[in-house]
């Protein structure tokens, strides 16, 4: 991968100086990681690639995972509520909406989005990160949660 730049790392792990401790884990992907983990250590000599993290969980045992806090491998605190919400509609009616983590919108298109939603007048499970919108903390139009309580479920992330 030549001409790797700034802009093109991970908004979560997006750093500056080429000793940032951030930069020292990547979570890599066998087929991509000798060729990408080698231009990178070209730019950043400190870096060393894991994964795949999912992998590792296997290695884990049923006691160890219930003496533990670690029962899944996400990064975000996970909302089970929302499990229980989908168990409460028709199978196979229900839609599922997530930008990924690394998306950032403006206001003005989060909330037509979510018009968007309530319009198709289906259930939907939302996840919108934290930060989603600009960066900052995400805040919807006080009139269109309410309406979307009567058909969605929003979540930071949902297991």
């Amino acid at each position: 991968m030549k001409g790797i730049k700034l802009r093109d790392q991970p908004r979560n792990i997006l750093a500056t100086k080429h000793d940032d401790p951030r930069l020292y884990l990547f979570m890599g992907v066998a087929r991509m990681a000798d060729k990408v983990s080698h231009m990178l250590r070209s730019i950043f000599p400190h870096i060393y690639s894991v994964g795949p993290i999912q992998l590792q969980l296997n290695q884990i045992t049923q006691a160890e995972t219930k003496n533990s806090s670690l029962d899944t491998y996400s990064l975000w605190k996970e909302e089970y509520e929302c499990v229980q919400w989908l168990h409460e509609k028709e199978p196979d009616f229900v839609v599922y909406v997530s930008f990924g983590s690394e998306t950032v919108i403006s206001t003005q298109e989060l909330s037509e989005f979510g018009w968007g939603l309530i319009d198709s007048n289906h259930y939907f499970v939302w996840i919108i990160q934290t930060d989603l919108v600009d960066g900052k903390t995400t805040v919807l139009p006080q009139e269109l949660e309410e309406v979307i309580k009567k058909r969605g479920f929003i979540a930071s992330w949902c297991p």
